[in-house]
């Protein structure tokens, strides 16, 4: 009865040093686990960090080809968050499966990984954001340089129109009389884009475009 009392109590020391020692490795596991999430989360919140200082970076441009430009950057921008969008999915499914898996520091890991998708989803926001205003300017921009030309094309017609060299001879007249024919029908082709670049720039006025009050001085 000695020895026997003895073997259980062996067996039963035995499987509380195994138990100890299965929740041990758990807990050595659940830390393992958690510096990887925590590294990761360091490193996608410095991602992001660094991508809104480079987005703000993107100017809406002071002319055309400024904003031509930018909007390339913003294009190349826009693909590198685009490819980052896996690496964020791998970090939330790490984030669930840690939960899931009754992790000790599940609660921490929910808030961290919700801080870490909300400044995610406010970058691609402003992103967003970005975009409509690149958009925008360019249209404004657009505008602007098709003004510029108009105002081009009338200036040179008014010194047309004031030239009175035809008092050198008829031949003179005659030549004089042609380009006026020519300017006739070069002012009725542009009444119709003057209507739209009208109807263009009182459009911006209207939705409130962030160069309204450039417009009436173009």
């Amino acid at each position: 009865q000695d020895m026997e009392e003895k073997v259980n109590n062996l067996t039963a020391e035995r499987k509380a040093v195994l138990r100890g020692w299965q929740e041990k490795g758990d807990f050595l596991r659940q830390v393992r686990d958690l510096q990887l999430f925590n590294r990761e989360a360091d490193r996608l919140d410095a991602t992001t960090s660094a991508q809104v200082k480079l987005l703000d970076s993107i100017g809406v441009g002071d002319n055309l080809p400024d904003v031509e430009g930018s909007l390339k950057r913003h294009e190349d921008f826009t693909a590198t968050i685009g490819a980052q969008e896996e690496r964020v999915n791998a970090f939330k499914d790490l984030a669930n499966q840690l939960m899931e898996a009754g992790h000790h520091n599940s609660d921490n890991i929910q808030q961290r990984r919700d801080k870490v998708l909300a400044g995610r989803d406010n970058l691609k926001a402003r992103s967003a954001e970005n975009r409509a205003d690149l958009d925008e300017s360019k249209i404004f921009q657009e505008f602007r340089t098709e003004v510029g030309e108009m105002m081009n094309f009338v200036h040179d017609k008014k010194k047309l129109v004031h030239d009175d060299s035809f008092k050198d001879g008829i031949g003179n007249i005659k030549a004089k009389a042609k380009k006026y024919q020519v300017l006739e029908g070069e002012m009725k082709s542009n009444t119709a884009q003057l209507k739209v670049l009208n109807r263009t720039g009182q459009q911006m006025i209207n939705r409130n475009h962030f160069k309204s009050k450039d417009i009436g001085t173009v």
